[in-house]
């Protein structure tokens, strides 16, 4: 081939045999030893649109991208319509992280020839890589009608809605891809297993894992199986087996050195090895500032040291990990952090889960000292909730992601995700200890009347109680109560129990009941969407026990006396023997499947925990009027903010709230 590039080439003659042999060699994927020839032929001068196109394949074979972009772009000014110049070309721009170049390109070369796979396929690509998702399915299920014997469009389908976190589609898509056992490969099974790994589907990892052949993958995919084995020790108690296999990983250079040390970290906090945690990720923070993941796990395992200020600061990576479950909104407006607010228009936003925003919310309080206008956009079945505990902020429902250009947002002049405001008024645990209060809003006459229907006697506690989530992972799981664990509760001698678990099953509650504990459960409430109704609920408990969900964050929100069986080193400690961030809860630490042992902890502490409920209740109880039988439904009526009241922030309404957070509430 090289003294075939050296023969001088007369540059009359047109070049066939050589520019054949080129062809030829970038065919089978030689595009590097094609180069020469290019080169020579170049050197005498010929400047066909083909030679140009071939010149600028070996180029970027060689990572010339300048190179191939000139001589690609050459050809494409002389064949303007050539489909495979230009996805040729599109390539060259995608490769140079030009993405809108590069769409419109791939959507030029589709134009010119809709019948071609490739320019569909990386215009797939290239969509999915910008983000916009709808787009490249339809460009990617193209390119799979065009030729359905290739396997790059169903891949990036199927990595396309594990970007989505559509795992269950995902998991769909790879299946049916999998049911061609000609297509399965060692890496395909891996693929599959990493879905069941964010699925946490452990029972298929548990029945796959040994069925993929190690020798047929490469360094970084046997990192990845070791990985994800990892995670499934671990979830099942086996923590020292995933330590070691990690610790194994962490010492080869793979693409997933820094995934594996980033586990390794979390696995060594989880066995209560808090500082080799920390370790592991200021070593790969030190050498990777960029790994988002690991950034993230830092934060939490600094909020469990009490490293608050810098638990804040590494937090804000939640916006750059994929895998957090609210996106990044977008604002002209620029983030708020602590300008004086005086004639200012401030937006908070809402982010996770109803949980997570209670609990933030609880930061709200010190903007009213800050003055300006605040503006606070939330789920909508808070909405009741905050305009009676905020009435001095304007509360709306939560709006679109971009929100760049919209009228609705043109006139604030600084805007916060409600997370973010602990960096600027929590840097600290003791700022925590002196600042927090209790901080929703509660009626009394509503709680009164619960009580009255449920016929609560002076000589008895009513207790409200939650087990569970309705977010069922074993993440999860392994951190909350089965029903059937509560029944050592019946031995608390002058209790009345009361049912706050907000989706619970009839079938569940009659379960309990069969085995002894008397849960009373009124039927005719939504606790999941009538949040006002739950926490009239809650509210008219003595005391709340309950795992670590929203229910725990409702109650202590409020004032009431909450007992929280938590995991036992979890980051709402921030480090410390209480939970800082809710004044009248009490924590009782529970060990991964620990429920039992919580559960029987809590009855025999039983006199100590009602005299810890009467010191913080926020509310001295009257004796109702009875008539002693316990009503079955709920029928409650409790004011909504007028829309005048919203408009004009009532200074009566402000006044009343400012007395009941001072005599009721604090």
């Amino acid at each position: 081939m090289t003294k075939l590039a050296l023969q001088p080439i007369g540059t009359k003659a047109p070049p066939r045999k050589l520019l054949k042999k080129i062809h030829s060699l970038q065919k089978r994927g030689r595009f590097r030893e094609s180069k020469p020839l290019c080169d020579r032929l170049a050197a005498q001068g010929f400047q066909s649109p083909d030679l140009l196109h071939f010149h600028g394949l070996a180029l970027r074979a060689c990572n010339d991208l300048d190179g191939a972009l000139v001589k690609i772009n050459a050809a494409v000014q002389q064949r303007p319509n050539d489909a495979l110049m230009l996805n040729s070309l599109g390539v060259v721009f995608f490769q140079m992280k030009e993405l809108e170049v590069a769409i419109e390109i791939f959507k030029r070369a589709t134009r010119a020839d809709e019948k071609l796979y490739d320019p569909w396929k990386n215009l797939g690509i290239a969509l999915r890589t910008a983000g916009r998702h709808q787009a490249a399915l339809l460009a990617l299920t193209c390119a799979h009608h065009l030729d359905g014997s290739r396997l790059e469009p169903q891949l990036n389908i199927i990595y396309m809605l594990i970007d989505l976190r559509a795992y269950d589609q995902a998991k769909e898509a790879m299946d049916k891809l999998l049911a061609d056992d000609s297509k399965v490969t060692p890496s395909l099974l891996l693929r599959r297993l990493f879905i069941a790994s964010r699925l946490e589907d452990f029972d298929y990892i548990a029945a796959h894992h040994d069925a993929i052949d190690r020798s047929r993958l490469d360094a970084d995919e046997r990192a990845e199986l070791d990985n994800i084995w990892a995670y499934h020790l671990r979830m099942h108690g086996r923590g020292d087996e995933a330590i070691a296999i990690l610790e194994e990983c962490v010492k080869t250079p793979t693409s997933q050195q820094d995934q594996c040390l980033t586990h390794l970290g979390w696995c060594y906090a989880q066995a209560g090895r808090l500082g080799d945690g920390i370790a592991c990720h200021e070593d790969l923070l030190r050498r990777n500032p960029d790994h988002i993941e690991g950034r993230y796990n830092m934060a939490f395992l600094q909020y469990k040291n009490g490293d608050v200020a810098e638990g804040h600061r590494n937090y804000e990576a939640r916006w750059s990990w994929p895998e957090f479950p609210t996106k990044n909104r977008l604002f002209d407006a620029p983030r708020w952090q602590g300008e004086p607010l005086d004639g200012k228009r401030l937006l908070v936003w809402r982010e996770q889960g109803i949980g997570d925003e209670v609990r933030f919310a609880s930061l709200l309080q010190d903007l009213e000292e800050r003055g300006g206008s605040v503006t606070f956009e939330c789920s909508p079945k808070l909405t009741p909730l905050w305009e009676r505990s905020f009435p001095w902020a304007s509360i709306r429902h939560e709006g679109d992601v971009d929100c760049r250009g919209e009228e609705a947002y043109a006139d604030f002049d600084y805007q916060i995700p409600v997370g973010s405001l602990g960096s600027l008024f929590r840097p600290t645990v003791d700022a925590f200890d002196q600042k927090q209060a209790p901080w929703i809003h509660r009626y009394r006459d509503m709680e009164d009347r619960i009580r009255a229907q449920l016929a609560v006697r002076p000589d008895k506690t009513l207790v409200g109680v939650c087990w569970r989530s309705s977010y069922r992972l074993t993440s999860r799981d392994q951190y909350l109560l089965h029903a059937e664990q509560l029944v050592p509760l019946k031995a608390v001698p002058d209790t009345q129990w009361l049912n706050v678990q907000y989706d619970s099953d009839p079938d569940e509650i009659e379960q309990v009941r069969n085995l002894g504990l008397d849960l009373h459960h009124y039927t005719d409430l939504d606790q999941k969407d009538d949040l006002v109704g739950a926490c009239n609920l809650l509210g008219a408990c003595d005391l709340v026990i309950s795992v670590g969900v929203s229910v725990s964050d409702l109650a202590a929100g409020l004032g009431v006396p909450v007992v929280q069986i938590a995991e036992e080193n979890s980051e709402i400690f921030l480090g410390t023997d209480h939970v800082p961030w809710f004044p009248t809860c009490l924590s009782l630490r529970m060990p991964p499947h620990g429920g039992d042992g919580a559960i029987a902890d809590l009855v025999d502490r039983w006199p100590e925990i009602l005299e810890w409920a009467k010191g913080v209740s926020t509310v001295e109880r009257t004796a109702p009027a009875v008539d002693g039988q316990s009503a079955a439904g709920l029928d409650l009526e409790y004011p909504r903010m007028t829309a005048d009241e919203r408009a004009t922030g009532d200074q009566k309404l402000s006044n009343s709230a400012s007395t009941r957070a001072q005599t009721e509430v604090a």
